[in-house]
């Protein structure tokens, strides 16, 4: 497995309670826990939106200077 990236792979969890990334949880041919080996399936991964959100709030953060910008052009 690769090491995990917050910034290309979205955190999830298992009902084991072991983290691994969406992408990886589902590219394993067998669906068992890469840790402890407990069977799971796709319904079972459980994506962890505080990463989520902590990425979309930067991306608002990356497009706030042209917003600015916009508001002071129309006064």
């Amino acid at each position: 497995m690769e090491k995990y990236d917050e910034e290309k792979r979205i955190e999830c969890t298992l009902l084991c309670g072991h983290r691994s990334c969406f992408e990886c949880l589902n590219k394993l041919p067998n669906k068992n826990c890469p840790t402890c080996r407990k069977a799971f399936t796709n319904e079972q991964i459980i994506k962890l939106f505080k990463l989520i959100l902590k990425q979309f709030s930067l991306e608002i953060a990356l497009f706030q200077p042209e917003i600015v910008e916009n508001k002071i052009e129309k006064k």
